[in-house]
C-alpha cells in the first residue's frame, strides 16, 4: 500500500491508482482481491459479532449497506452527544466539556468520512456484482 494523504480524521483521501476517497486497504475493483479486501475492511468497521454472520460473508453488498447505516448512526450519535452531554454535565470543568465536545466532533468527522468511503465501495460492488445477490 502506497503513502496516502490523510485528513485529521484518519480517513484516507487519496491513494495512488485509486479514485479519490477510496479506502487504502481495499484493492481496485476488477482485481482478484477486490471482494476479499472490501469485506475485510468493512468487517473492521462494523460490530465484531457481524463477522460470525454467514449471510454477511456471502453478500458483500448487504455488508456494505449495513456498515454504512452503522456509520450514519455513529454520526448522529456523535452529533447528539456533542450537543447534549455538555448540557447534561454542565457542572464539570469547562476544559473537560471542551475535550468531550472535540472528541465527539472528531468521531462525527471520522464516521462521515468512512461512510463516504463505504458508499464508494457500495457502488463498486454493485458494478462488479451486477445485482444484489450473494458473492463469495
Amino acid at each position: 500500500m502506497g503513502a496516502a494523504d490523510t485528513s485529521i480524521t484518519g480517513v484516507e483521501l487519496t491513494v495512488p491508482g485509486r479514485p479519490a476517497g477510496w479506502p487504502g486497504a481495499v484493492t481496485r475493483p476488477g482485481t482478484e482481491q477486490f471482494v476479499a479486501s472490501a469485506k475485510a475492511w468493512l468487517f473492521d468497521l462494523g460490530p465484531a459479532q457481524w463477522r460470525t454472520e454467514p449471510v454477511l460473508h456471502r453478500c458483500p453488498l448487504l455488508l456494505a449497506r449495513m456498515v454504512r447505516i452503522h456509520l450514519e448512526i455513529i454520526v448522529a450519535t456523535a452529533r447528539g452527544n456533542r450537543r447534549q452531554l455538555p448540557r447534561d454535565f454542565e457542572n464539570l470543568p469547562q476544559e473537560i466539556l471542551d475535550e468531550l465536545t472535540d472528541f465527539c466532533h472528531q468521531q462525527e468527522l471520522r464516521a462521515k468520512g468512512l461512510a463516504m468511503q463505504v458508499r464508494l465501495l457500495e457502488r463498486a460492488i454493485k458494478k462488479v456484482q451486477g445485482k444484489p445477490t450473494s458473492m463469495a
